[in-house]
C-alpha cells in the first residue's frame, strides 16, 4: 500500500492553495480527495467524486489511516500528514433555533440551488434569509426561473422570530435587530410566503474527525488549531472554512498556504500555550492557541458579530505570562 507523504481532504480554496504549496515543496507522494464532480485543469493528485468519511489515528511515528468512499466502493489510504480542508455546511433552521411549526418549504441555500439545477422551482413566494455569494446566487436564479422573491432578509439586521403553516409554510415573522446581530429585536412583522431559504451561517464539516480525539473549538465548532494549523492530533492539520467558518471563505487560501508550509517545515511544538478567546463584539478567533514565548507579532483572524471578516495583530511579547488572551474587537485591523 502506498503511504502518502501528505493527504489533503477537500479541493476548495484552502485545499487548492495547500496542494500547490506541497507540490512546489517537492514533498511526495501527494493525494487530494474531493467529493465534488471533476473540474477542468486540476492537477493529477486530485481524486474527484471521493469523500473522506473517517480518520483512524496512527500510533506515534506511524501513518494515519483515512477511510474513503466513492462510486467504486470504500477503501483505506494511509498518509503521514493529513490536512483537513472540508469547508462547512449551511446551518439549517434547527441549528439557528428558529421556533414554530414544522412545514415543508424550508430549506438551505445549497438545497435550493440543487433543486433549481434540476429545473425545479423551490417555491412561488420565497423569503431569502441570508448573506454572501450563495444567497445572491439563489436570488438571481430564482428571478431567472420566474419565482417571486417577496423578501431578502439580512441576518445581521433582521431576526427570524418564528415560522407558521402546515403542511406548507404560510408565513414567517421577523423583527428588526436594535444593535446588529447581538442586539435585541423590535416589533414583529409577518411576511406571507410558501418557501424560506436560509443561508445565514456555516457549520464546519468535520464529521470525519468523530472519534479521533481532535479538540474542537467551542466558538467555531471546528478543530482547535495553533498558528500553523496544527490540531491536537499530531500529524493532522486543518485550514479553510472548517476552521474559520465564513460564508465568503475569506482567509481560506491564506490558511491553506500556512498549514501546508508547516507540514513541510514541521515547526517546533508550542512550549507555553496561550488560549486565544474572542472578546465582546467578536464571534470567534483563529488560531485558538498561541505561544507565550513568541517573539514575532501574531496575525489573528476573526469574525465580528455582524459576520464581518477581520484580522487582529497581537504585538510581540503581549502573550507573555498568560494562560488566556482575550482578543478585543477594538484591536481589529480594517481596510
Amino acid at each position: 500500500m502506498t503511504v502518502y507523504a501528505a493527504l489533503v481532504i477537500g479541493y476548495g480554496r484552502a485545499g487548492r492553495a495547500a496542494l500547490s504549496v506541497l507540490q512546489e515543496s517537492g514533498l511526495g507522494p501527494l493525494l487530494c480527495v474531493e467529493r465534488r464532480a471533476p473540474e477542468p485543469g486540476a492537477p493529477p493528485e486530485v481524486r474527484w467524486d471521493t469523500t473522506a468519511v473517517g480518520v483512524l489515528p496512527g500510533f506515534p511515528g506511524e501513518p494515519h489511516s483515512v477511510m474513503l468512499r466513492s462510486a467504486g466502493g470504500q477503501e483505506v489510504v494511509q498518509a503521514q500528514r493529513v490536512l483537513i480542508c472540508t469547508g462547512g455546511h449551511e446551518v439549517p433552521r434547527e441549528g439557528l433555533g428558529i421556533p414554530g411549526t414544522r412545514p415543508s418549504g424550508i430549506m438551505t441555500g445549497v438545497m435550493a440551488e440543487e433543486l433549481m439545477a434540476m429545473g425545479l422551482l423551490p417555491g412561488y413566494r420565497v423569503v431569502l434569509y441570508g448573506q454572501g455569494t450563495r444567497a445572491r446566487r439563489v436570488a438571481d436564479r430564482l428571478r431567472q426561473m420566474g419565482g417571486r422573491l417577496v423578501a431578502e432578509l439580512d441576518p445581521v439586521t433582521t431576526e427570524l422570530v418564528r415560522v407558521e403553516g402546515f403542511p406548507r409554510l404560510q408565513r414567517v415573522w421577523v423583527a428588526r435587530r436594535s444593535h446588529g446581530a447581538e442586539g435585541g429585536a423590535g416589533e414583529e412583522t409577518g411576511i406571507d410566503c410558501d418557501t424560506l431559504v436560509i443561508s445565514a451561517q456555516l457549520q464546519p464539516g468535520v464529521h470525519l474527525l468523530k472519534g479521533t480525539g481532535v479538540i474542537l473549538d467551542e466558538y467555531t465548532r471546528g478543530p482547535q488549531v495553533d498558528p500553523w494549523g496544527r490540531t491536537s492530533l499530531p500529524g493532522v492539520w486543518a485550514a479553510g472554512t472548517c476552521v474559520a467558518p465564513l460564508l465568503e471563505g475569506e482567509f481560506s487560501a491564506e490558511l491553506g498556504c500556512t498549514a501546508a508550509g508547516a507540514m513541510v517545515r514541521e515547526p517546533a511544538a508550542i512550549s507555553r500555550p496561550v488560549r486565544l478567546v474572542p472578546g465582546k463584539g467578536l464571534r470567534w478567533v483563529v488560531p485558538h492557541l498561541a505561544d507565550a514565548g513568541a517573539t514575532e507579532p501574531l496575525r489573528v483572524y476573526a469574525c465580528t458579530g455582524r459576520g464581518e471578516a477581520v484580522t487582529v495583530t497581537i504585538p510581540a511579547g503581549a502573550l507573555q505570562d498568560r494562560d488566556t488572551y482575550v482578543v478585543e474587537a477594538e484591536e481589529v485591523n480594517r481596510g
